[in-house]
């Protein structure tokens, strides 16, 4: 055997253990303990279609994996806070326990597009950063007919 089939023999091994180690050995994204789901909210997403000056309301559960002292609802993008409510959340939360919360989204008339996207997280009031994952929310806007307009006559 030469050299280089000797060379070619050993990098081909060696590429093929480094490809073992990364499909088996290395640790997933979503396996790493430093990011676990605290937040479970059922259904995890609210889809509705609603015309403007309508009301939406929903409930929903959330479940926590951690206790959360003093918990507030963030709703982002921020220009819909007037928009989004959450009633019924509790002075704490505790895990192993279910809440039922009742989810109000209000599209107000001055409302542009098709459609609106919100996310609603939980934060401590003591910290800064929200705790995830959100409760999404997404909302269809149904617009009035437009009336036809007259053909000119002569085009």
């Amino acid at each position: 055997m030469g050299r280089g089939s000797f060379v070619l023999l050993l990098t081909g091994g060696v590429l093929g253990l480094l490809g073992a180690f990364l499909l088996f050995g290395a640790p997933a994204a979503a396996d790493e303990p430093g990011k676990p789901k605290v937040l479970g909210w059922e259904p995890g997403r609210i889809t509705g279609t609603v015309s403007l000056g309508e009301t939406l309301t929903r409930t929903v559960s959330l479940t926590v994996s951690q206790s959360i002292s003093d918990p507030r609802i963030v709703v982002r993008p921020k220009k819909f806070q007037e928009n989004v409510t959450v009633s019924g959340l509790p002075g704490a939360l505790q895990p192993g326990q279910t809440y039922q919360l009742t989810v109000t989204a209000t599209v107000s008339g001055n409302l542009r597009g098709r459609a609106f996207n919100v996310n609603v997280f939980v934060r401590s009031d003591s910290e800064r950063p929200v705790i995830g994952p959100p409760l999404k929310v997404r909302l269809k806007l149904e617009h009035p007919a437009r009336p036809t307009r007259a053909g000119r006559p002569g085009k």
